[in-house]
């Protein structure tokens, strides 16, 4: 029986001026990193990296730093012990 981790995101406000919150939700205990692309596939900033329990998740990104543009996200969650992994991508707009 293998288990596969499922990664659920909501991201609100989108577009978005001051700040955005990336929710997400993970099935399995992981180590979760959150990358910020530019639209060019450019890497801005690495939003999160460790390890988290099971459920609700949040991320709030700041716009301070980034000029008006497309962004991109990815989400990728590896289990902790075992081999399973899930990556997911997304489209944020800072205005």
């Amino acid at each position: 029986d293998e288990c596969l981790i499922t990664i659920e995101i909501k991201l609100y406000p989108n577009p978005f001026a001051e700040e955005t919150f990336l929710n997400y939700y993970i099935s399995e205990k992981s180590i979760v990193r959150i990358d910020l692309f530019s639209i060019t596939g450019n890497k801005i900033k690495e939003l999160q990296n460790a390890p988290q329990e099971p459920g609700d998740h949040r991320v709030t990104v700041s716009g301070s730093e980034l000029s008006a543009g497309i962004y991109y996200y990815q989400i990728n969650a590896k289990a902790t012990g075992s081999n399973h992994s899930e990556t997911r991508f997304g489209r944020m707009i800072k205005q």
